[in-house]
């Protein structure tokens, strides 16, 4: 037991507070306010990333045969769902009026990590006895999903969205070749300074960008663990 939780603080050291004291060192904090559009874009993205799959993962649960197609879209490289996200909407002829506002952007995002969401919520998260006990009581379908199925739900509906939220923020591969024009998502800069030498931007767009996703997966695993705690009471 021991030697695990040594091993476990050497982990933690070597990928999370390294990292954070090396860029907290060398960051230029003036550089976040000049891109504090890129900040704000990547975010709003990848919260609609999130709260989309979630919603979707939610509604339609249960095994699907496309499983393997989104886990194949989550393991190759981001630019294999952004082309395929091009090439649908080319095919369609609606590339034109989805690439300017970032909505193929977004496709592609949600093609990505579908399978993120859809693993932890694609169970049913109460007995199909207790649902038939509500139907039986006289419950309505939405008095049932908000007293049974939303408390059962919500703690790992949190964790996913989260999850989502944190890998969404950080996805280069996409956002290189479909974002729209004038528009560059931090991780996208972060890319372009880094060829240009500029260590200290770098660093702060590096730290804030840690910390966005370390507080967004914080946050989804905290109060879905309080959730889950407050449904056991």
């Amino acid at each position: 037991l021991g030697l695990a939780r040594a091993g476990a603080a050497v982990a933690w050291i070597a990928t999370s507070i390294a990292p954070v004291a090396v860029f907290a060192l060398r960051a230029r904090w003036s550089a976040l306010s000049m891109n504090l559009d890129a900040l704000a874009w990547s975010a709003g993205l990848a919260a609609t990333t999130a709260i989309l799959l979630v919603a979707w993962a939610a509604a339609s649960r249960g095994r699907s045969r496309l499983e393997p197609l989104w886990l194949a879209s989550l393991v190759l490289p981001g630019v294999v769902a952004a082309y395929g996200a091009l090439a649908l909407a080319g095919r369609l002829g609606v590339q034109p009026l989805l690439g300017p506002c970032g909505a193929l952007l977004l496709l592609a995002l949600l093609a990505r990590f579908a399978f993120v969401a859809w693993l932890p919520l694609r169970e049913e998260p109460v007995e199909r006895s207790q649902r038939e006990a509500a139907e039986l009581a006289g419950l309505s379908r939405a008095r049932t999903w908000w007293k049974i199925l939303r408390p059962a739900l919500l703690p790992r509906a949190l964790a996913a969205a989260a999850i989502v939220f944190a890998l969404a923020l950080g996805e280069v591969g996409p956002a290189v070749l479909l974002s729209p024009p004038g528009r560059q998502g931090a991780a996208q800069r972060l890319f372009n300074w880094m060829h240009y030498g500029y260590d200290e931007t770098v660093a702060a767009m590096a730290l804030a960008l840690f910390g966005a996703a370390a507080l967004a997966v914080w946050g989804g695993l905290h109060a879905g663990r309080r959730a889950d705690a407050g449904l056991a009471d």
